[in-house]
């Protein structure tokens, strides 16, 4: 921090000592322990709105981020460090929302009225945008996971391919494909419903 004082007597660090000070703070960073409190301060906010994303109006996202932490509880000490911490909870949260569609799917085979249907909606553009939020989950109910996933990332998170690729752990070409053949799938489903443009 410059201080008037540091400032009058030229006290400053050398550029050359700030770069050294803050790769020494990133290496601590890299080897110092991961503890549940750490990553759950650190981190809810980035699962919790994963959750929301990938799990659609049907799942409690802060009840699948909170079984997200659960897990981590359980499996802190499995984590070596060799990818980010985000990439690891993004793995423990696309196995957590699996299973909530899962048993959000068997609920809706027993209950005939569906998710949503006692929602009264008064506003027009209100009832728009709850019927394009039910149209396209419906829509990615039907898709693919892998292709699911990255779609979501991208066109609702707005992600780069980079930052998907390393949240899903694969190469950019790989994340650049899935979401071609994503984004056309969508594409086409909406407009067999008469909703969009062509394939």
């Amino acid at each position: 921090m410059e201080t008037p004082l540091a400032i009058a007597l030229d006290l400053r660090p050398s550029r050359f000592a700030e770069e050294l000070f803050g790769r020494m703070v990133q290496d601590t960073a890299v080897t110092a322990p991961l503890t549940l409190e750490g990553v759950y301060r650190d981190h809810f906010a980035f699962v919790f709105r994963k959750a929301a994303r990938m799990g659609g109006p049907g799942i409690d996202a802060e009840d699948a981020a909170q079984e997200v932490f659960m897990v981590v509880a359980r499996k802190l000490h499995t984590y070596d460090g060799t990818s980010a911490v985000t990439t690891w909870l993004y793995g423990i949260l696309i196995n957590v929302v699996r299973r909530a569609r899962r048993r959000q799917r068997m609920r809706a085979m027993f209950d005939r009225g569906g998710p949503g249907v006692d929602e009264p909606v008064r506003e027009p553009d209100r009832a728009e945008v709850a019927d394009a939020r039910r149209i396209a989950y419906a829509i990615l109910d039907k898709m693919k996971t892998k292709h699911r996933d990255v779609f979501i990332l991208s066109e609702f998170e707005g992600l780069s391919c980079e930052e998907i690729a390393r949240l899903v752990d694969c190469r950019v070409e790989t994340v650049w494909s899935r979401l071609h053949y994503a984004r056309k799938e969508f594409a086409g489903r909406l407009a067999k419903r008469g909703l969009g443009g062509t394939t």
